[in-house]
């Protein structure tokens, strides 16, 4: 009977440590494994949610599939949708008469940071400041990585990585405050003042197919 329980307690205690520990290694190189998981993986979904401080709700959905890229943009009450098929794009915003028009330029609204894992990666690489461990915590239903970051990097923002606790090493989700710190990455975005969470997710995605009813778009005089 003693045996028995000590085995409960034992069995009790390691659960209990289990989901309530860290990995060994470092936040900086977990991270860093994290981010070369994200630039490889090849299907790739990131949710961007955001309120301005004047409290206007915003939000970025992109997928990623190895057929292309479908971005759906939503700023107040209006949205702006992109599909971008190997060197070829198309939207459809208030600016196309919310019509799909092929794009002259790949950028969605200035910035082609979240239309693909390796560039996503190699911003937050770039744009992250000083990492420290917060522990286990929960983020989008999972008991997750904290990993805080100060937001000193060029365009940072000071908030909370998730990161998954078994390799690979994934990032789960990010939370923070804006605005982004000084010099930006090119091609990055700077995030403006306000709230900002990122939830990705690497399962498979659903195909990407090129918009129908395409209108022409006009061209610029020489």
């Amino acid at each position: 009977m003693v045996v028995a329980l000590s085995v409960v307690l034992i069995v009790t205690l390691f659960a209990a440590c289990s989901s309530s520990s860290v990995p060994s290694v470092s936040p900086t190189n977990a991270f860093d494994s994290a981010l070369s998981t994200m630039a490889t993986t090849q299907d790739f979904h990131v949710l961007v949610q955001s309120h301005t401080d004047g409290g206007v709700p915003e939000s970025t959905d992109v997928i990623e599939s190895l057929e292309g890229v479908h971005l759906h943009a939503v700023s107040g009450g209006s949205q702006t949708e992109a599909v971008i098929v190997g060197n070829r794009g198309w939207e459809r915003s208030p600016s196309t008469g919310d019509r799909w028009t092929e794009m002259l330029d790949l950028r969605v609204n200035g910035t082609r940071h979240e239309l693909n894992p390796d560039a996503e990666s190699t911003c937050i690489r770039t744009e992250h400041g000083r990492l420290r461990s917060l522990g286990v915590r929960s983020f989008a239903r999972q008991r997750l990585w904290a990993i805080a970051d100060d937001g000193s990097g060029p365009g940072g923002i000071k908030g909370t990585w998730y990161l998954s606790r078994t390799t690979p090493y994934r990032i789960i989700g990010f939370t923070g405050t804006g605005p982004a710190g000084p010099h930006p990455p090119p091609d990055c975005g700077a995030a403006g003042p306000g709230s900002i969470e990122r939830l990705y997710s690497y399962e498979a995605a659903p195909p990407v197919t090129v918009p129908v009813d395409v209108a022409v778009p006009p061209t610029t005089p020489s």
